[in-house]
């Protein structure tokens, strides 16, 4: 395994990277907001489309282990493959690498899974060619948590074209992230709500897309300390067009204990016809979070 992918591909790894930021976190605090109080009527559902086509990046993922815990078997060649949660076995694709903050890990491998009514976020660690551990969320209110897994993991710097195969899904939020008010121009976060964001036209995107934004996730990175010398807080979304487009994104909050003025969003997964904006966006808003 290569302990780092190649400067082509450093526009796809994640400055910030939520597996970096919570491996350095004891296994009983995941630097997680605990959710909001379920809602008398969930958030959706927020139709996923299936996902199919091609998948451009510049590295290889190959995967094959399993969990400790909620976790069972999960295998990955040339970044497409699955994971079984709950007993249930998803169709997953690896796409991005995020900074190996974790003592001794060499790689994270970030990745999505779709169930019929969630998705799956998670994050592969792997020390040498060795998985050493994975967290994963839920969009249905699921919490951030880490396992111990095992097995082999071997990442190249290959450019590799990923066949992606995903099922369409009808996702629910019956907990959305809460704690988090950002208010700007182009973006708008509600804790406990949905909430709007509108992407800039650029070389990826022809024209501006203005997308419902739905927070599923709030991670702490000032109070706990997730990286040296660096604090920070994420909130963790679907963004949808309410049809047939939609996308997972990271946003990052800093600086500020409390409150400040700039947001980032980090790269974005396309469902539908499969794609990675590896660009990052930086909005000029307003934001305050209640840490729980």
């Amino acid at each position: 395994m290569l302990s780092s992918v190649s400067d082509t591909a450093a526009r796809w790894s994640t400055a910030l990277g939520c597996a970096g930021c919570l491996s350095c976190a004891p296994a009983a605090d995941t630097a997680a907001w605990p959710p909001c109080p379920a809602l008398p009527q969930p958030l959706g559902p927020v139709p996923l489309p299936a996902t199919g086509g091609v998948l451009a990046t510049p590295f290889g993922a190959h995967v094959d282990g399993r969990g400790s815990t909620e976790v069972g078997v999960l295998t990955f060649a040339d970044n497409a493959g699955s994971i079984e949660l709950g007993g249930q076995r998803l169709p997953a694709v690896i796409y991005q690498t995020t900074n190996p903050l974790e003592e001794g890990v060499t790689a994270s491998l970030a990745g999505v899974a779709v169930a019929p009514s969630y998705l799956v976020a998670f994050w592969l660690l792997c020390a040498g060619d060795q998985l050493r551990a994975l967290w994963h969320e839920e969009s249905d209110g699921g919490p951030l948590r880490r396992e111990a897994a095992r097995g082999g993991c071997h990442l190249t710097a290959t450019p590799t074209s990923t066949a992606v195969d995903l099922p369409a899904s009808a996702l629910r939020f019956p907990a959305p992230a809460c704690g988090v008010e950002v208010s700007g121009e182009r973006l708008q976060i509600h804790g406990g709500m949905a909430g709007e964001i509108t992407l800039p036209a650029d070389l990826i995107r022809p024209t501006d897309q203005r997308l419902a934004l739905y927070p599923f996730q709030s991670v702490d990175c000032w109070h706990h300390r997730c990286a040296e010398g660096r604090a920070w807080y994420e909130v963790h979304a679907l963004l949808s067009d309410g049809a047939t487009r939609a996308a997972f994104g990271v946003f990052y909050l800093s600086p500020g204990e409390h409150e400040g003025t700039a947001v980032t969003l980090g790269p974005v997964l396309s469902f539908g016809r499969a794609g990675l904006d590896p660009l990052q966006t930086t909005f000029d808003a307003h934001w305050r979070v209640s840490v729980q």
